[in-house]
């Protein structure tokens, strides 16, 4: 009885070293994608337009592909500034909550280069599709909106942010 006790208890420990050790790598993985400058598969997009299920969607030209490829290329390096200077300033800002004050002056500072390096990124952002949307065929661009429109309907906030009081607000 014993030995059977003992193999069953083996064989679940390393089932669950094995899944241990497949998760960690499936996360390393990620994350090295990422430093990279990959996006993760997760998002639909691999490291160019020939990955992307956009490709087939837009049915896409092989020029067209090129162009995108080298638009995303240089978009990249464009954004990582961007994206570095943001990770920065919200460092610092969390850093603000060791202190044993609040530094409302240093915080509202600090969330003004915020929304001001946000603002900078969107209109890129924006740009950049106006540049996208340039390389489309008119068949093209309507497929595209239809699928952004579906994206932003998709994800949608809720009209409502919290749920009701219980029993109507009443004590």
């Amino acid at each position: 009885m014993s030995k059977k006790f003992l193999i069953i208890v083996l064989a679940i420990s390393v089932t669950i070293n094995l899944v241990a050790v497949f998760t960690l790598g499936y996360y390393w993985w990620e994350i090295r994608s990422h430093e990279r400058g990959m996006m993760p598969h997760w998002m639909g997009m691999g490291h160019d337009w020939h990955e992307s299920p956009l490709r087939h969607k837009l049915n896409l030209t092989e020029e067209q592909i090129e162009a995108l490829n080298k638009n995303q290329e240089e978009m990249r390096t464009k954004m990582l500034p961007y994206r570095e200077e943001l990770f920065e300033k919200r460092k610092a800002l969390m850093e603000l909550l060791r202190d044993t004050e609040p530094n409302k002056v240093l915080a509202d500072s600090l969330f003004k280069e915020i929304v001001t390096l946000q603002i900078e990124l969107e209109a890129r952002v924006f740009d950049n599709l106006w540049y996208v949307r340039s390389i489309l065929t008119p068949e093209q661009r309507g497929i595209l909106e239809a699928l952004i429109h579906g994206l932003f309907e998709e994800h949608r906030p809720p009209s409502h942010h919290m749920p009701p009081p219980p029993n109507g607000g009443r004590p």
